[in-house]
């Protein structure tokens, strides 16, 4: 049995290169935003320009069996377990990566391992709810982008939250139905408009926006402590006046 179409050849196609401008016009916006010394890109497409916005000089990416966007072979790693020290990385992309995870929470608890706290987090991930997610039940499960699992923004958010990212943005990219031919996508431009201006949360992709929070530890005297400390004062006050009192005998 043949292979099906993967996602970076799938982003070379006329459909995927309308999705890609999308997406890099949105992450144009968001990535000058994000200062810091390492970004790192987990998933497709690999694209020179992909991460061109960005002011970090050392942008990076790690794939299992992909190239990265430099040229030169990235380490073959799972997401899981990415070969990188804790709290390392200022920003990391996860470019339609959690879709072909097998555990996407599980990636997120890597991310946030190697993000320091207050880093940032990027995700573009396939949205089921969209004219996409619909017109997928139709596709061949053997072709990107439906061979991908997609993922609904609710699940994303709550398992941000259970990893301690609070997010600063939410939104839809791409309200055009998917279709082959670029001239009856043109005819069908005005559901674009209208799913952008009614339901922007309904676009093909979800990019969410999120933040590393770490719990700030107020350092408490034990509650023991300082009942010692208090009645050891309450015996120096008594002290002097016993002796005084000793002393008029």
């Amino acid at each position: 049995m043949s292979r099906g179409m993967s996602l970076q050849t799938w982003y070379q196609m006329s459909l995927g290169q309308d999705l890609l401008r999308e997406e890099q016009v949105q992450l144009a916006k968001w990535l000058p935003k994000f200062f810091g010394y390492h970004l790192l890109q987990l998933g497709l497409p690999l694209h020179r320009e992909w991460l061109a916005a960005s002011p970090i000089s050392h942008r990076f990416s790690l794939g299992e069996g992909w190239l990265d966007y430099e040229g030169c072979s990235a380490c073959s790693q799972s997401f899981c377990q990415l070969p990188l020290q804790a709290d390392s990385l200022d920003v990391v992309l996860l470019a339609h990566a959690l879709e072909y995870t097998v555990n996407p929470q599980a990636v997120l608890e890597e991310v946030y391992r190697t993000l320091i706290p207050g880093g940032y987090l990027i995700i573009l991930a396939f949205n089921p709810i969209s004219t996409w997610g619909l017109c997928g039940l139709f596709k061949s499960k053997r072709n990107a982008p439906w061979s991908a699992n997609f993922i609904t923004t609710g699940s994303l958010r709550t398992w941000l939250q259970q990893q301690d990212f609070s997010i600063i943005e939410e939104q839809g990219i791409q309200f055009q139905l998917p279709l082959r031919s670029v001239n009856t996508r043109k005819k069908f431009g005005f559901i674009a408009r209208l799913g952008a201006r009614f339901w922007p949360s309904c676009g093909a992709t979800s990019m969410i926006i999120a933040k590393k929070e770490v719990a700030r530890v107020t350092p408490l005297r034990a509650p023991w402590r300082a009942k010692k400390r208090f009645l050891r004062d309450e015996a120096i006050e008594q002290q002097p006046q016993s002796r005084a009192g000793g002393g008029q005998r």
